[in-house]
């Protein structure tokens, strides 16, 4: 036990448990910059836009579910991309299609395969041209990875070209990048101003030293508990996690070996003993500053811990940066008394003098115009200050570009920017998902018309959907041009029927029906001829038939009887003799009508011929004219069946045929903005403007117009989700503005109900931390003044709000916990404590001002705008508390000891004493 006593006596299980604890810290400590890059971007609930749209991209299908958009630029900086460097720039996008595998691209959109979409892909001045791209998540967050993909363009394109690859995600993880690679030099800046001011303060070189060692093995065990919290319990952590955790333990920390050192200085230079007891006077230093250590850090344990009920990530993390403060009361308690007990006097080597502190007479002089004058000192600080306050707006900026000004991505969103505009390289997906296909032209319809209100939205540069795949209205789907096509078409088969009954009248006129009857009667009166002449042929054979047989009757005797005979032969001869006459005469007029028979067959034979050839002429224009005719039915059908689908359809301007629906064009846009199941769609939208402040207000405004576009609609009740940098950024606006509040308020509350309890008042802490919230407020107002001075920029990056918050805070608790301190501990009467005791208070007061100052002149080195916007805040911040608050805590202390006792209001009696 006496042994145990004696190690414990002479700090040796103390040395032996450090020891054990930074080695563990050391050995689990997990790779920070990793850590940021994985576990430091904010976290969103699974309710938020973000969340419910990723669900959304991982059910579209057509090969590129999850998978991130990127776009390679190419840039002809000299002017218009020529045709040789269009061919380089075509032979990339080859190299590009033959490394799919290898570089994680899922789908190549350009102006090859898809040209629908030029007015998107290349700007109007022809100097750029975009070429899309799909990748895996693993690429946008893997540096190297995209540095492969611009290595393979790069290989491939004309020496005058310049290629990038960017998207906001690899912009947005180039900054985390950068954060964590500059949380490695801040460490090793902010210790080294550390031990410049501790150094400078004791006029010391070990001091300073031992300080740092104390204050580094408290920040890797710090750095240590958190990171592993993060990493295997997913306790909140944030980008600026390993600084904010730096920040405190140098910060507070050195305020802390401040008041220690000061005390153990004493101990050993002021007491008038011949024996020095080391031990007693590290006990005795440690005794002293025990309550403002143990304070200090639970109250600011308390403080940044109730962040834990706020709901958003970044600002949840200051929860875990509470731990800190645990951390480093137990190092300054323990851990600092085995230095100074291994050490003793020369922990101060050189200095052999002690520690002087130099007269502080601005308080003073401060305290002694406010008593006089408490009205007057409340009107100066409303009149220098509170305008600076007042003037103060909130002007975030909550994205990280600034932080890599030389990045490649950032490079090639610039050039986004310069040529096609400030919104271009952040545009806004939104997706429509409804519980039927929209594969109609109903839905497409309402697609449309929605795409042309939100083209016509104030901010909105382009929206770009399935029906306007270019951000503009194609004239072959609407009811207007398709009208007059019908028009067009129905004079055309005006035109073919004119023309076939021109054919028609023609072949008419080349048969002349009257003439061919005329003929055919005629043909009938040479056949009747013909008959006729037939019919006396055989009269006439009969007749000569007759003769034959007559002429042969056998001669007789001559006698009268024969006389008589001869008489009537004679009659006959001679009746035949007429008979043959007129037998020769029709057998002449019989030759007579043959002849003519002959040459009119003849002449009708060739009339017929040529009748032949018309008819057959005839026909050929009647075949003719029955394709035209059946040609124009065709048309006509055509429109008849528009016209039926049009009456059927809605009664908008927008209306697309089966036809065209099935056309090559409008499938490409069907693959580009219309799921694999086809009942969600995607219309992206660009801005004008890049995101910021307003951002979440347009985006609020696009929903409404959205929601009531599709009112009344077949689309009505469908599921709006919005995806993209803007979205990002408005999510993260109202989360953080929520959230910091939350944390804000409760932080505030928190410490004015200690300050209270401490001081037993209710009204003075308010008025104290009145006049620090005041300082902070125009202590923002001029460093907005400063940093548009100097880099021309009007917005504070959002992270700066906290760690402003968080170091103005610990500069809070540890201005106002003194003054609560002595307010309570006050033995004589208000008005005579006020200047003894700030003036005494303002002896120490100045020395936590040349710390915080000195520590924050090494963030303005650091190359990040929300370091700088910090250490330039905090800077004017304390300068102004500094001095306002012992013109405050006179002025309200006096008005509120005066006010109810109005015999005490007279100034001269602040002063009885002194004259005397």
């Amino acid at each position: 036990m006496k042994t145990i006593k004696k190690l414990y006596h002479n700090r040796v299980i103390s040395i032996v448990i450090w020891l054990v604890i930074i080695f563990i810290a050391i050995l689990k400590l997990p790779n920070i910059t990793n850590l940021i890059t994985n576990q430091g971007q904010p976290q969103f609930n699974a309710n938020s836009q973000i969340i419910q749209s990723k669900h959304a991209q991982l059910n579209w299908g057509r090969n590129i579910s999850n998978t991130q958009e990127a776009d390679v630029v190419y840039h002809n900086p000299n002017g218009v991309i020529t045709k040789h460097q269009q061919s380089t720039i075509n032979a990339s996008i080859s190299a590009l299609k033959g490394r799919e595998k290898s570089n994680g691209i899922k789908q190549i959109n350009s102006l090859e395969n898809d040209p629908n979409e030029k007015y998107q892909l290349k700007s109007n001045d022809g100097s750029t041209e975009i070429v899309k791209i799909y990748v895996n998540p693993q690429v946008i967050s893997s540096s190297q990875l995209v540095s492969d993909i611009n290595g393979t363009v790069n290989n491939k394109i004309s020496s005058h070209l310049r290629s990038y690859v960017t998207n906001p995600n690899i912009i947005n993880n180039e900054a985390y990048q950068k954060i964590a690679s500059i949380t490695h030099v801040i460490t090793i800046i902010i210790f080294i101003f550390s031990i410049i001011i501790i150094g400078c303060l004791f006029k010391s070189i070990i001091a300073p030293i031992i300080g740092f060692i104390t204050l580094l093995i408290s920040y890797t065990v710090s750095l240590s508990i958190i990171s592993n919290l993060s990493l295997r319990y997913n306790f909140p952590f944030n980008a600026y996690t390993p600084i904010l955790t730096l920040l405190g333990t140098v910060i507070l920390g050195t305020l802390f070996l401040f008041i220690f050192y000061r005390e153990f200085h004493k101990e050993i230079f002021h007491r008038k003993t011949r024996t020095k007891d080391y031990t007693n006077y590290t006990n005795e230093a440690i005794r002293k500053i025990r309550l403002t250590v143990i304070s200090t850090s639970l109250i600011l344990a308390l403080a940044f811990g109730s962040s834990i009920l706020t709901s958003f990530s970044s600002v949840r993390a200051l929860f875990t940066v509470g731990i800190t403060f645990i951390v480093l009361i137990f190092t300054i308690l323990t851990l600092m008394p085995v230095f100074t007990f291994l050490l003793e006097e020369s922990i101060f080597w050189p200095n052999k003098h002690g520690f002087k502190e130099t007269p502080h007479k601005l308080w003073n002089k401060l305290t002694r115009f406010s008593l006089w004058q408490p009205i007057a000192g409340i009107v100066l600080v409303i009149y220098f200050v509170v305008p600076f306050a007042y003037a103060y707006r909130n002007n975030l900026d909550y994205t990280n570009s600034d932080y890599i000004n030389n990045s490649q991505a950032k490079v090639g969103a610039d050039v986004l920017k310069a040529h096609f505009y400030q919104g271009k390289p952040t545009p806004l997906t939104v997706y429509v998902q409804s519980n039927h296909k929209l594969d109609n032209e109903s839905s497409l319809e309402t697609i449309d018309r929605l795409t042309t209100k939100l083209q016509t939205m104030k901010h909105v540069k382009a929206a770009y959907s399935v029906t306007q795949p270019s951000s503009m209205p194609i004239s072959k789907y609407y009811v207007k041009n398709q009208l007059n096509s019908v028009i067009g078409g129905i004079n055309q088969i005006q035109v073919t029927l004119h023309n076939a009954v021109n054919t028609t009248n023609h072949g008419k006129r080349q048969l002349n029906l009257k003439q061919l009857n005329k003929q055919i009667n005629y043909l009938n009166r040479i056949v009747n001829q013909s008959n006729q002449s037939l019919s006396n042929n055989s009269d006439l054979q009969n007749q000569l038939q007759n003769i034959s047989s007559n002429a042969s009757v056998p001669q007789v005797s001559v006698s009268k009887k024969v006389a008589k005979k001869i008489a009537v032969y004679q009659r006959k001869i001679n009746q035949l003799s007429r008979q043959l006459d007129q037998t020769n005469n029709n057998l002449n007029r019989l030759n007579s009508n043959s002849q003519n028979i002959n040459s009119n067959s003849q002449t009708v034979q060739s009339n017929l011929k040529t009748y032949k050839n018309q008819l057959g002429q005839v026909n050929n224009d009647l075949k003719s004219v029955k394709k035209d005719v059946n040609q124009a039915n065709d048309k006509l059908d055509g429109i008849y069946s528009y016209l039926d689908g049009l009456r059927s359809a809605s009664k908008g301007f927008y209306y697309i045929t089966p036809s065209q629906m099935a056309d090559t064009d409008f499938q490409q846009n069907v693959y580009n903005y219309i799921s694999t199941n086809q009942k969600m769609t995607k219309l992206s939208i660009e801005f004008q403007n890049a995101p910021n402040g307003t951002t979440r207000k347009e985006l609020s405004h696009l929903r409404s117009e959205i929601n009531t576009e599709l009112q009344g609609t077949n689309l009505k009740g469908s599921k709006i989700m919005f995806a993209g940098e803007p979205v990002k950024h408005a999510t993260i606006q109202r989360n953080f503005q929520r959230s910091f509040f939350e944390a804000g308020l409760l932080s505030i509350a928190i410490i004015l109900i200690v300050t209270m309890i401490i001081s037993r008042s209710i009204l003075h802490p308010i008025y104290w931390m009145g006049a620090f919230i005041i300082s902070g407020l125009a202590g923002l107002q001029l460093t907005n003044f400063t940093m548009s001075f100097i880099f021309n920029t009007v917005r504070f990056n959002w992270y700066a709000s906290l760690l402003i918050t968080f170091i103005l805070t610990m500069i809070a608790v540890w201005k106002l916990l003194p003054i609560s301190l002595m307010f309570r501990k006050r033995n004589i009467s208000m008005l005579q404590w006020f200047e003894p005791s700030l003036t005494t208070l303002g002896q120490s007061i100045r020395y936590t001002i040349a710390i915080v100052i000195t520590i924050m002149i090494g963030l303005i080195f650091i190359p990040n705008a929300a370091l700088m916007e910090t250490a330039f805040t905090v800077i004017y911040t304390v300068i102004i508390f500094n001095i306002i608050i012992p013109i405050i805590v006179a002025s309200f202390g006096k008005l509120s000891y005066t006010i109810p006792n109005p015999d005490l209001r007279r100034p001269s009696h602040l002063f009885k004493k002194r004259n005397k």
